[in-house]
Parts: C-alpha cells; sequence; structure tokens
C-alpha cells in the first residue's frame, strides 16, 4: 500500500503540478486560489495607478531604497546572477509583504498559463502526477481524449525518465517546464507500470477540455460534481440538473469537495436559478462601494444537499453556504478554509502581473467567511486514503461515507 503519512499535502503538490502540466490558470476578480477560477465581477475598480489618485512623488521616495540595493547588488555581488531580476524579485516581495495567502504575483514566463484554465481547457500532454520517495512522477490521472490516453499512459504509471534524462535527477519544477510545450509538438517518456515492466513512449501535446461537471442518478437522487466555477460551469450545473428533474429526481446532492473556486456571474448564475427571491452575494470595495446581487422568485424546490471539505475553496463554499443559510440545502463533509476576499489581476508593464484581494465578500445572511469557513451541519471526515481515492476520482460511491450521508439526509427530508 502507497505511504499515505503526506496524502494530503501530496493532493495540494498535484494540484499545482496540474496547473503547471496543464498551463492552467486564470484571471481577473476572483473568487478563488491560484491556478484555478476567474470571478469577474465587472466591479468599478481602478484599471491604473493615476486613476485612483496616485502619488508618483511618494512612490518613488518609498522605492529609493530598492533602487539602491538594486545598485549594490549590480556592482558587488559576486554570485551568480544569471536568472535574477531585480525587479520581478521587488514586485514579488511587496505582495508576499501583504501577509495575505489569496494576493500573489505571477512572472512573464508564468502568463499565458495564468489566463489559458479560463476557458477550461489547456494545452499539456493530459496527466496529473505526484512525487514518488524516488524523485519519479506518479500519474494519479489520466484526461479522456489527451495524447497521455491515446499512448496509453494510466493510473499508476511512474514517469521515470524525459528524453532519456532520470526524472529523479532535477526538481519537479524543472520537468514541468521540459513536459510543457506548444499543441502538437511531442514528448518522450519512459514509464515504469505497477508491475514493474518499463517502456517508452512518445506523447503528443494537445488542447484537453476541462470536464466541469460528471454526475449521475443514484436511486431517484441526483447527483452532480462541480469541478470548478469556470466559464461553462452555470450551463454544465443547471443543464444537468433540468436532466435529473426531468427524469424524476426527488433530491440533489451537489459535491463541491476540491472545487477550487471561479467566476461570480457563474456563482450568480446558479444560485439565482437554484434559490428563491432575496439577496444572493453581497461585495464591498476599499472605497466602501457596495454591490449586491439578487436572486428572482423562480427557484428548485427540491430537498439538497451539499458535499464540502478542506479544498472547497472561495465560490465552492460560498454556495454550500448560501444554500445553507436559505435552508434549502444541508452540509455535509469537513470545515472549510474560509475566504472573504475577491481578487483583481493588474498586468504591469513588463508582462509579469500581480493579484491583490480588492473585495470583501459576504454571505446572504451577511456573514464574511474570511478566516472561519464554513462548519458543515454534519461533520464527516474520511481516512487520508479515502480522502486520496476521492481527490483523483478512485472512490467507489458505495465507499464514500460523505456521499453516503447525503444521500441519507435528503432521503429524510
Amino acid at each position: 500500500m502507497r505511504n499515505l503519512f503526506t496524502a494530503r499535502i501530496n493532493i495540494f503538490l498535484a494540484l499545482l503540478l496540474a496547473v503547471l502540466f496543464a498551463a492552467a490558470a486564470s484571471a481577473g476578480t476572483y473568487l478563488a486560489v491560484r491556478g484555478q477560477a476567474d470571478l469577474a465581477g465587472k466591479i468599478n475598480i481602478p484599471a491604473s495607478p493615476s486613476a485612483s489618485g496616485f502619488d508618483k512623488e511618494l512612490a518613488l521616495e518609498e522605492l529609493a531604497p530598492i533602487l539602491e540595493a538594486r545598485a549594490y547588488i549590480q556592482q558587488r555581488y559576486v554570485g551568480d546572477m544569471e536568472d535574477y531580476s531585480a525587479v520581478q524579485s521587488a514586485v514579488e516581495g511587496m505582495v508576499a509583504g501583504l501577509g495575505d495567502r489569496w494576493s500573489y504575483y505571477v512572472s512573464p514566463e508564468e502568463m499565458d498559463a495564468y489566463y489559458e484554465n479560463l476557458n477550461n481547457s489547456y494545452v499539456g500532454i493530459g496527466v496529473t502526477v505526484t512525487s514518488t520517495e524516488e524523485g519519479n512522477l506518479r500519474v494519479e490521472k489520466v484526461s479522456d481524449g489527451s495524447g497521455a490516453a491515446d499512448a496509453g499512459i494510466q493510473v499508476g504509471d511512474e514517469i521515470i525518465e524525459v528524453r532519456g534524462v532520470p526524472v529523479s535527477s532535477q526538481d519537479q519544477s524543472y520537468w514541468v517546464d521540459v513536459i510543457r510545450g506548444e499543441e502538437g509538438t511531442s514528448i518522450q517518456l519512459t514509464l515504469r507500470s505497477e508491475n514493474g515492466e518499463t517502456r517508452t513512449v512518445e506523447v503528443e501535446r494537445r488542447t484537453v477540455a476541462t470536464v466541469i461537471v460528471t454526475g449521475e442518478m443514484i436511486g431517484d437522487i441526483g447527483y452532480i460534481a462541480l469541478e470548478n466555477f469556470n466559464i461553462g460551469a452555470a450551463d454544465a450545473l443547471i443543464g444537468m440538473t433540468r436532466e435529473f428533474i426531468k427524469a424524476g429526481a426527488t433530491a440533489l446532492v451537489f459535491d463541491m469537495r476540491f472545487n477550487n473556486g471561479g467566476r461570480l456571474s457563474e456563482l450568480v448564475e446558479i444560485l439565482d436559478y437554484l434559490l428563491p427571491e432575496g439577496e444572493i452575494f453581497r461585495c464591498v470595495s476599499k472605497a466602501g462601494e457596495e454591490t449586491v446581487y439578487t436572486s428572482d422568485k423562480s427557484c428548485v424546490e427540491l430537498p439538497m444537499a451539499v458535499l464540502i471539505n478542506d479544498a472547497s475553496y472561495s465560490a465552492a463554499e460560498y454556495f454550500a453556504a448560501a444554500l445553507q443559510q436559505y435552508g434549502v440545502a444541508v452540509t455535509v463533509g469537513t470545515p472549510t478554509v474560509g475566504k472573504g476576499f475577491a481578487q483583481n489581476t493588474f498586468t504591469l508593464s513588463d508582462g509579469s502581473a500581480i493579484a491583490i484581494s480588492v473585495l470583501k465578500y459576504y454571505t446572504p445572511n451577511g456573514e464574511s467567511l474570511a478566516g472561519v469557513g464554513l462548519t458543515p451541519d454534519h461533520e464527516i471526515d474520511l481516512s487520508d486514503e479515502d480522502y486520496a481515492a476521492r481527490y483523483y476520482g478512485q472512490l467507489a460511491k458505495e465507499d464514500d461515507e460523505q456521499l453516503q450521508k447525503a444521500l441519507e439526509v435528503v432521503k429524510a427530508r
């Protein structure tokens, strides 16, 4: 059995590697964690410093020590500076100095990847990996229709060489850069299967569409798992919900586990469809400007449950909180982390960008989830093994204790 001691940390690393392998991320104003969805709410935010009363003289005075330090480094430092950028390091430090886990810096080299996931598609080989103790990359997911799938790569395979070079010879970020590439090109990988056999394959890099929503009827209950709130999420979730209602569903279970959030427009459209008339989202800018989104009278009148865990971020945890506070759904799983700030991405003159928290948002009851998160009505944890299996889509529904509890709860409502 695989060592599960660091299973949950490895899943976080897999999320990061999946983003980099897939050249995935996004931009805009968002309720999401980095590497995921844009929450473009069309809020009136100044487009440039000059538009917001930017004090250039004060800024130059404050930046003087940075320029002085840059001069000393250029003139006196004796180490290797080949990959060093004083400007990028300074800007990254400014953002890190905010002490805000939701704000971050994006280098010019990362920008193409950063924007790509907005459309729920990416260019890559189509795998999600984790690192092994030997320093190899273990395949945990293979996307349908991807180059990896066509090359016969399977879950459990380990990538041990890339173009004949052992993977263990370099760190993961190095191989991420090597394996990524342009659509239509190929990369040679040497794999070791779970039975110990090795083989070498050529894998084509191609555009892979993210499967936004999956689901099925479990008895007479519609089960719907949403991957994110990126573009197309509302159409996908609402469409599947309508299909299940038409098929005679008597209740609905929405799975928001491992959903990193997404666009405000997608979230609001979904909440408007599900919830009765009333306030569904409110946010406040630094200037105190308030924006409120409301729902009309039309709604779905079925018992509902929402599955959440510690990887249900931003729009996902907000979705669960809104349905819970309206009294239309019970929540099942484990507490969420708690995010109450939305970010906006600002592109800088060198092609890099900063994404910083620019809005505070509140639930229908006027509560902020920041630092608090959402505590489920029925708190049930999974073992590390089942947690990992659920993330990788390998946990059978009958063995999913959280899902089974949600089904039990909605049947009794």
